[in-house]
């Protein structure tokens, strides 16, 4: 799959959030993460006409394989919406999200 714009912003869950910014031309978006127990919940202002994907990739040693979150592909909003998604984080698991610009239609 080709993506049309790299890494927007990658974080952290783990007892907080680290960020880290990456300049994209096609769009810009803060992703917050918050975590409460098992359950993380995602949200960020989205732009209209753009279509995003939120990746996340488990903690550890070694390179992360990064895959997309279910339920978190073709994401789209109408205008200006705010997008927010929830998962299930097992119990000691470090995980990294991060969201990205699959095309932008404007």
């Amino acid at each position: 799959m080709k993506w049309i714009a790299g890494l927007l912003f990658c974080l952290v869950v783990v007892t907080g959030c680290v960020t880290e910014v990456v300049s994209s031309s096609e769009g810009e978006a803060t992703l917050v993460v918050t975590r409460a127990g098992e359950l993380a919940t995602l949200s960020w202002k989205a732009e209209q006409g753009i279509v995003y994907v939120v990746m996340y990739a488990d903690g550890g040693v070694g390179p992360r394989q990064w895959k997309v979150l279910p339920g978190a592909e073709n994401l789209q909003a109408v205008s200006g919406d705010q997008i927010t998604l929830s998962d299930h984080v097992p119990p000691g698991i470090n995980r990294y999200y991060r969201l990205q610009i699959l095309s932008v239609a404007r």
